[in-house]
């Protein structure tokens, strides 16, 4: 009889990992490393020649570095079993590069003012992630089994029952559990999903009206409902044929 690969058996909290797929790629494919690879590209070339396009981005990531400090030590870290060697590595990426951007945002606040790019991107990045997630999660979704029933024999002897879900990133961004809930009521699993999609999109922008707030950063008028309202605005201009006038 075949056995289970370990990969399809499911990790407490119905966690599998998507790196047992995409292996040493894996690492690309983190929001915690995607953030601070781009965000050491832009200090260095923001110190070789400071632009003010670069000082958004520098701004952008500065807030996703950010939102990768508050996730991992509130939502991930207390689920790792880390000896002190890991922590120390783990937390060159979660801890000091952050905390090191925050500062180099305080040093260079007075060099140029924020725009729209630096107010909104932070925001476009987030969502994108979030529907790689999203997409990653409900096209790899089957079937699963418990790892104390990864044996068949055992399996075809206590008849278990299987139970569906799919490759995530973080394991609090499952879908069908999110936030580690294991219940099967409805209204707590869309509630939650609410809260995570309200995150994504809330969270970068309020981070960074904090940043301008209390680094006395200067930026444009930018209003979330007015530019939203701009958007759908050229959106529908795009596809509606306005009808002549007589």
């Amino acid at each position: 009889m075949i056995k289970n690969r370990p990969e399809f058996v499911v990790d407490k909290f119905y966690f599998i990992s998507f790196s047992n797929y995409f292996q040493n790629f894996s690492v690309f494919f983190y929001l915690t490393y995607q953030s601070n690879l781009l965000y050491g590209i832009v200090l260095l070339s923001f110190v070789l020649n400071a632009t003010e396009r670069k000082f958004q981005i520098l701004f952008v990531f500065t807030v996703i570095l950010t939102i990768v400090l508050v996730i991992f030590w509130t939502l991930i870290a207390w689920n790792l079993n880390m000896n002190f060697l890991t922590f120390i590595k783990t937390s060159t990426v979660h801890l000091v590069n952050p905390i090191l951007s925050i500062f180099v945002l305080f040093w260079f606040r007075k060099e140029f003012q924020i725009n729209k790019l630096g107010l909104s991107f932070s925001v476009i990045y987030s969502v994108c992630y979030y529907l790689f997630c999203f997409l990653l999660y409900f096209f790899t979704i089957r079937q699963w089994i418990a790892p104390e029933f990864k044996n068949n024999d055992i399996i075809a002897e206590k008849g278990i029952i299987f139970f569906y879900t799919g490759l995530t990133v973080y394991p609090f961004m499952n879908f069908i559990h999110p936030f580690f809930y294991s219940g099967d009521n409805n209204s707590i699993v869309i509630l939650l999903n609410l809260i995570i999609v309200l995150s994504v999109i809330c969270l970068p922008y309020l981070l960074s009206i904090f940043y301008i707030n209390i680094f006395g950063i200067k930026a444009v008028n930018w209003r979330v409902l007015r530019e939203i309202k701009l958007s759908f605005q050229r959106f529908r201009s795009f596809f509606w044929v306005s009808k002549p006038k007589k």
